[in-house]
C-alpha cells in the first residue's frame, strides 16, 4: 500500500503515503520496543501496552483508509463520477494529515515506558 501510494503520481495519495509512512517508521520502533521490554523488563512493556495499542489502532485506520483511498483513485481513473470517490480519498487525506499524527505521542509514550512510570511506589498505584 505505502509503494503503491507513493507511484500513484496523485498529490492527494503522496499527502497520504507521507503521513502514513512516518507513521510505520514510528511503528516499527514501538514494536521493537516493546519486543525487547518483554524479555527485559515486563513492567516496562505493560506499562506501554495501553499507548502501543493506541498507535496500532490510529495506523491500522490509517493503512485501511489508505487502501480505500488507492481503490477509489482507480475507479475514478477508470471514468467513474460517482462523487463517494472523491469523498473517500479527501476523508483518507485529512485522517493523513489530521489524525495519523496523534500515533507519533503514542510512540513517544512507547519509547519512555520505562521512565518514570517505573519508579512510582506500589502503594501510590494501588491507592493505599
Amino acid at each position: 500500500t505505502v509503494d503503491a501510494l507513493a507511484a500513484s503520481g496523485d498529490e492527494r495519495m503522496a499527502v497520504i503515503h507521507r503521513g502514513l509512512a512516518d507513521a510505520l517508521v514510528d511503528m516499527e520502533a514501538s514494536t521493537q520496543y516493546v519486543l525487547q521490554a518483554l524479555k527485559d523488563d515486563q513492567d516496562a512493556a505493560m506499562g506501554a501496552s495501553f499507548d502501543y495499542m493506541m498507535q496500532t489502532g490510529y495506523v491500522f485506520g490509517g493503512w485501511h483508509m489508505a487502501r480505500s483511498a488507492l481503490l477509489a483513485l482507480a475507479r475514478i481513473e477508470g471514468g467513474s463520477d460517482n462523487p463517494f470517490y472523491e469523498q473517500k480519498i479527501a476523508t483518507t487525506q485529512f485522517y493523513a494529515e489530521q489524525i495519523l499524527p496523534r500515533a507519533a505521542g503514542h510512540a513517544g509514550a512507547v519509547a519512555t515506558a520505562s521512565g518514570s512510570l517505573q519508579s512510582f511506589p506500589l502503594d501510590w498505584i494501588a491507592g493505599a
